[in-house]
Formats: structure tokens, C-alpha cells, sequence
């Protein structure tokens, strides 16, 4: 006899995910699970651990499925086995035996993420519906730096170090900067900020303006990266994102000084926060942003 199955199926870029994301993907899966009244599969490109699997399902997950697993029922068919093989390889560039025992690991402590820690306060939906009662212009520019700061360890938490938050005033405007370091861990947009750029530190921008943020803000929030010092790349959140001066003004950046700053309208953060949310890995937005960053350069 058939039995219906809701299926959750995440293709992760990096083998060491975020265990925060894995529990929201696994909530996610049980909300549909419970509320359609079938069975439940995860699957996922993941070496899962014995007891990975046992915590999932504990919390209710009926099957689990990670690359061992599709590799065994893709053996069968080698057309399908050869398109697996293709598939999982240009989602993680190394698959190791010691990056898979080190994501084991270090997502050994997963019951504390899926079952006792408790959530963050917001969600990413309950930080967009605080974003969206703000307007912008210097009156909500406080508030709206707030809640981009927490959308920031929300998103990142697990990614990055101590933030630190510093303030400074420009034509009248205070701005709120965030420096976090980040911590170091094989594969994923952080570790690639860190190897290719030589990057220990980010920086966070926030611009509450009603208007695209033009080329002279580039130019300032450059003046506070400082390549020698392992802190080259800003991630700016504008809220309506940067004009076309702005935009030449990243790439000279880049091209002139290997300055590294990726600029997020509001919109590209909500996607994020929802990201977070169905238990994907947000920043695979950041990295298809430095990825067109990197082939937009002119020779």
C-alpha cells in the first residue's frame, strides 16, 4: 500500500552548514508533515552521522537521506549516478575525508540546536514585518539600524565572532557600523572571503536612505577598509540599494585597492531572512553577489 511523503530537499554549497539552518529546515518539514497528516523525508547533499540521523528523528523526521544515501539508489542507473556525481560536485568543490569528519564534528552538538536551544527572539518573517513599519530618512535611521543589527546575528551568528559596534557621524547622520571576525571554517562564502581575500574581519554598513546611496558613500565606506589589516570587505545594507556611480565606484574598489564591498537593497536582506527561515543557507545570496561582483570586472 502507496503512502503519501512530504519532502524537504536542500542542495547546500558547503559541507559544514549552519546547524541553526538544518533545525529550521527540519521544522519546516514537520509543519507540513503534521499539518497534511504523511509521512516526512529530509534529504540533503550531507555526510549525516548515526546520530544525526537519530536526533532528526527523534524530533519527527520519518527518513533521512544525505549523499551516501542517494549515491547507494543512484548506483543502479549509471546515467543518473553520473548527473548525481556532476550535481554534487559543482555544489562542493571538496569532499574530503577530513572536512567530512570535521563537519561531523563539529555538528555533533546538534540537539542543542535542534531540540534545547532556545530560538533567536525574531524570526526572519517577525524581523520583516518590524523592517516594513519603518520608512526612510534619518527619523527611522536609528530603528532601522537596530533591526539590521539584528538581522545580522540572526542570519550569521554562527559564522561570526564577537560583533562589535561602532559609531560615527557623516553629513549629519549617525551611522551604526558593525566589525565582527570570522570564524574560520572550511568551504562556504565566509571561508572564501577569508582565503581569497585574506579577510579576518567584515565590516556592516546600514543607509536608511529613501534614495539609491550614490558613489560618494562607496568612497566612505571604503576609507574604513583596510586590506593590511585583514579587514578588506564591507557588506552595506541600503535600503534601496546604489546608483550607478555607486556601482562603478564597487568595482574600482575591487579593480584599484581589492577592496571588497558588496551592497544589499532591503529586498536582498528579506530574501535572506527568509532563506534562514525554510532552513536554506543564506549566504549563497552573498556569494552569487560576489560572484557577479568578480565577473563584472572590465579587463
Amino acid at each position: 500500500m502507496e503512502t503519501d511523503v512530504v519532502v524537504e530537499v536542500k542542495l547546500y554549497r558547503s559541507l559544514l552548514v549552519d546547524p541553526e539552518v538544518l533545525r529550521n529546515a527540519a521544522r519546516r518539514l514537520l509543519e507540513y508533515k503534521n499539518a497534511l497528516r504523511v509521512k516526512s523525508l529530509f534529504i540533503a547533499n550531507l555526510v549525516f552521522s548515526e546520530t544525526e540521523i537519530k536526533l532528526m528523528k527523534t524530533i519527527g523526521i520519518d527518513e533521512v537521506w544525505g549523499v551516501l544515501d542517494l549515491g547507494k539508489r543512484a548506483a543502479s542507473d549509471p546515467k543518473l549516478a553520473t548527473e548525481l556525481a556532476e550535481l554534487l560536485q559543482e555544489a562542493q568543490s571538496s569532499l574530503t575525508s577530513g572536512v567530512v569528519e570535521l563537519q561531523a564534528s563539529l555538528r555533533a552538538q546538534m540537539h542543542e540546536f535542534l531540540v534545547s536551544r532556545p530560538p533567536p527572539k525574531l524570526s526572519g518573517e517577525e524581523l520583516i514585518e518590524q523592517f516594513l513599519k519603518t520608512k526612510a530618512g534619518r527619523e527611522d535611521a536609528k530603528r532601522f539600524e537596530e533591526l539590521c543589527y539584528e538581522a545580522v546575528k540572526y542570519l550569521f551568528r554562527n559564522d561570526l565572532g564577537q560583533i562589535q559596534v561602532q559609531r560615527r557621524i557623516e553629513e549629519g547622520f549617525q551611522y551604526m557600523d558593525l566589525i565582527a571576525r570570522i570564524i574560520p571554517k572550511p568551504n562556504g562564502f565566509w571561508s572564501s572571503l577569508a582565503q581569497d581575500f585574506r579577510c579576518r574581519y567584515v565590516v556592516f554598513e546600514f543607509k536608511n536612505y529613501g534614495d539609491e546611496i550614490p558613489q560618494n558613500q562607496i568612497y566612505l565606506t571604503e576609507k574604513y577598509l583596510y586590506p593590511s589589516a585583514l579587514r578588506p570587505v564591507a557588506i552595506v545594507i541600503a535600503r534601496n540599494g546604489s546608483d550607478s556611480g555607486a556601482k562603478r565606484a564597487v568595482v574600482a574598489a575591487l579593480r584599484e585597492s581589492g577592496k571588497v564591498l558588496l551592497v544589499l537593497t532591503l529586498n536582498d536582506l528579506f530574501e535572506l531572512l527568509r532563506a534562514k527561515d525554510r532552513g536554506d543557507e543564506p549566504a549563497d545570496l552573498l556569494v552569487d553577489q560576489l560572484n557577479s561582483l568578480l565577473t563584472s570586472m572590465a579587463p
